[in-house]
C-alpha cells in the first residue's frame, strides 16, 4: 500500500511487579510479533492486530501477574510544545487533537501540562532526551496511566481536562521532525511549465528588444549616414552623405524635402533654423551636376558643414520635442516612400 512498515518480534509484557517496580519475567510462550508502522509527522507507532496466547506461561508466584498485551494508550494528544522545564521534566502543550479511550476530540486550542517523569522520548525511530524537544515542535502524547482509566470521556475536552490532575502523567512523547510538505507537481509537468515560462519569458525579452530597436531604427540610420559622411575620400561621396544625414533630420524634424527643388530646400531651412543649407547646396549640386573638384575653400565648407547644422537644429527644437520625432516612424516611411529617383540611383 505504499505504507512504511516494519514487522517487530519480543515478548507481550507490561510492568507487572508491584512490589519489584521495573523487573519482568519472561518465556518462551510470550514471544510475539508485531506491526510498527511509520507516520512522517509521529515516528514508528504499534499497530498490534494478533490476540494474547491464553496458554502462556504463567508469572511465577512472587509475581503473579499472567503475560499481557501490550497495552492500549488511555490518553493520546496531538499538539505544539509551549514550554519545557528540564529540571521538573514538565511541559504544556497546547492541543489540537486528542484520543481519550474511544473518543475523538479535534479542532482543539486546549493548553495541558504534562508530567514527563517517567516519559519516553522518541524523535523517528530513536529514543531522544528531554532536552531535545523545543519549544514550537510539534508532537504526539501517549499516556498509559492507570488513574486516568478512572475518567470517563466528556462531550468537550476541555471538560475532561478540567477533572484530570494539573500535571497529566505521560509515557512516551514522539516528535514531529518535519512538516508535510505540499505535493509536487510530477516531474514532467515542472519541466513543460518551466520551459513554457521560458519560452514566454524569451519572446517577451525579443519582443521587447524589437520594439527598441524598431523605435531607435530612425536614430540609427541618421548615425549611419553621418558615419558614413565622415569616412569617405571622395568629395563627391562626402557631399552625398552628408546630403543624406542633413536631409533625414531635417525630414525627422518634420520639414520634408517633399516636391520642392533641392535650392528651394535649402532656402526654406535656413529661412525656419537660421542654417547655412544654401551655402552646401550649392556646393553639393556642383558635384552633383558639374562633376568638377572643389576649390579648396569649398573643400573646407564641405568637411565643417554636418556638426554645426545638427547643433543649430538641436537648439531650435526643444529636447521632448526632438524625442518624439525621432519616435515617428511615419516621417521615417514617407523620407523613403517620398525619395527623389535621382536620389535613388547615386544611393
Amino acid at each position: 500500500m505504499g505504507i512504511p512498515s516494519r514487522v517487530v518480534t519480543g515478548f507481550l509484557t507490561v510492568d507487572r511487579s508491584d512490589k519489584n517496580t521495573g523487573w519482568y519475567w519472561f518465556y518462551e510462550d510470550q514471544s510475539h510479533g508485531w506491526v510498527q508502522v511509520y507516520f512522517p509527522e509521529y515516528g514508528w507507532i504499534d499497530f498490534d492486530t494478533t490476540v494474547g496466547n491464553e496458554d502462556a506461561e504463567q508469572s511465577p508466584t512472587p509475581d503473579g501477574t499472567p503475560p499481557m498485551q501490550p497495552p492500549n494508550p488511555v490518553l493520546a494528544v496531538a499538539g505544539k510544545i509551549l514550554r519545557v522545564d528540564t529540571l521538573k521534566r514538565l511541559a504544556r502543550i497546547r492541543a489540537s487533537d486528542a484520543l481519550f479511550k474511544d473518543k475523538e476530540y479535534s479542532g482543539l486550542s486546549d493548553e495541558l501540562e504534562m508530567d514527563l517523569k517517567i516519559a519516553r522520548i522518541w524523535k523517528d525511530s530513536i529514543i531522544a532526551t528531554l532536552d531535545m524537544i523545543k519549544k514550537g515542535d510539534d508532537v504526539m502524547c501517549v499516556s498509559y496511566a492507570q488513574k486516568l482509566k478512572n475518567y470517563n470521556p466528556e462531550n468537550r475536552f476541555s471538560d475532561l481536562i478540567k477533572k484530570m490532575p494539573e500535571q497529566i502523567p505521560m509515557d512516551e512523547i514522539y516528535i514531529k521532525t518535519f512538516k508535510p510538505q505540499e505535493k509536487k507537481p510530477p516531474k514532467e509537468e515542472q519541466t513543460l511549465e518551466r520551459k513554457v515560462k521560458k519560452l514566454i519569458f524569451g519572446l517577451l525579452i525579443g519582443l521587447g528588444i524589437l520594439i527598441v530597436l524598431i523605435g531607435l531604427l530612425p536614430l540609427i540610420i541618421y548615425h549611419w549616414y553621418k558615419w558614413r559622411s565622415k569616412s569617405m575620400k571622395s568629395s563627391r561621396r562626402k557631399a552625398y552623405y552628408t546630403y543624406r544625414a542633413a536631409g533625414f533630420l531635417l525630414n525627422q524634424m518634420g520639414l520634408e524635402k517633399g516636391k520642392h527643388t533641392y535650392w528651394q530646400y535649402a532656402q526654406r531651412t535656413d529661412s525656419k533654423f537660421g542654417t547655412h543649407f544654401t551655402q552646401f547646396m550649392k556646393i553639393y549640386l556642383h558635384l552633383k551636376y558639374a562633376n568638377e573638384p572643389l576649390n579648396e575653400q569649398e573643400q573646407t565648407r564641405l568637411e565643417a558643414f554636418l556638426m554645426p547644422f545638427e547643433k543649430k537644429i538641436q537648439t531650435s527644437i526643444p529636447f521632448g520635442q526632438r524625442v518624439k520625432n525621432w519616435l515617428n516612424l511615419n516621417n521615417f516611411i514617407r523620407f523613403y516612400q517620398y525619395q527623389d529617383p535621382e536620389e535613388k540611383n547615386e544611393q
